[in-house]
């Protein structure tokens, strides 16, 4: 696994595209994926088989996969940075920041598939009980199993 390092002992664990511009590049898509459907199913009721209507519908699959992956983009909130420092996490979004000890992270889930890390805080922080970020692509799983073990390490000196 690439290790990212920010400022001194710091280790970034998100990844450095904002999640905003994620969300913007996943609803662009759909829609111009929405657009070729509804467009080809159109030309294909007008009885034309033209590469239109092919493309109307090779684009509901490409739809349903994009809407499964905006859906967690778009339903949660995601923090911009994540960064760790010994004993603490210090999570970022926008202007406001908060540190969180990680003797406080109740629970770590990180898909297979995914680059979204869900952290359960108890007690929660200024961004709620639950928060949410992006890893670089692929990291998820590495990164949710280096956050077990700092959590088991942190609890093991508290």
């Amino acid at each position: 696994m690439r290790q990212t390092r920010t400022r001194l002992g710091m280790r970034r664990l998100s990844a450095l595209v904002n999640p905003d511009h994620d969300r913007y590049y996943t609803l662009a898509i759909l829609g111009f994926m929405l657009l070729a459907m509804v467009a080809g199913g159109l030309a294909w009721r007008g009885g034309h088989t033209s590469w239109l209507a092919m493309l109307g519908a090779w684009s509901a699959p490409a739809i349903a996969i994009l809407a499964t992956r905006g859906r967690r983009l778009l339903a949660t909130p995601v923090i911009d940075e994540v960064l760790v420092e010994d004993g603490d996490l210090l999570l970022k979004r926008g202007e406001e920041s908060d540190r969180a000890p990680l003797e406080n992270i109740a629970m770590v889930e990180a898909q297979r598939r995914s680059n979204l890390v869900t952290l359960e805080l108890d007690p929660p922080c200024v961004f709620g009980d639950r928060v949410h970020f992006i890893t670089r692509r692929g990291a998820a799983r590495d990164i949710g199993a280096e956050l077990r073990q700092r959590i088991a390490e942190a609890r093991r000196h508290a």
